[in-house]
């Protein structure tokens, strides 16, 4: 039995992991955004810059869309620990009032 409650254990911790990581890259992508806008936000910036803009606010977008994923994936662990931890405590009281 502590097998199955360390493995459930272990997916709760790779849950909060996985919304650490999307908490992260999100966070990143804001940043590396906004020091591209602060960058190229002057008066003699010409296309270049603009299209760096875009460039990264196209990235930003695409990163912003797999740290949701990532973050659906940590609810996803969470949630499958969460059950198989509550089907086992049920189990383990059957079995003891059997």
């Amino acid at each position: 039995m502590p097998e199955l409650f360390q493995r459930f254990s272990g997916m709760a911790d790779a849950g909060q992991m996985q919304n650490n990581n999307s908490n992260d890259r999100r966070m990143f992508a804001e940043d590396e955004l906004r020091a591209t806008q602060a960058l190229t936000d002057v008066d003699w910036t010409d296309q270049a810059g603009a299209d760096l803009v875009a460039a990264t606010h196209q990235e930003f977008v695409q990163t912003s869309a797999a740290a949701d994923h990532q973050s659906a994936q940590g609810r996803a662990y969470n949630q499958c620990a969460a059950d198989g931890a509550g089907t086992l405590s049920k189990c383990v009281g059957i079995a003891a009032s059997l």
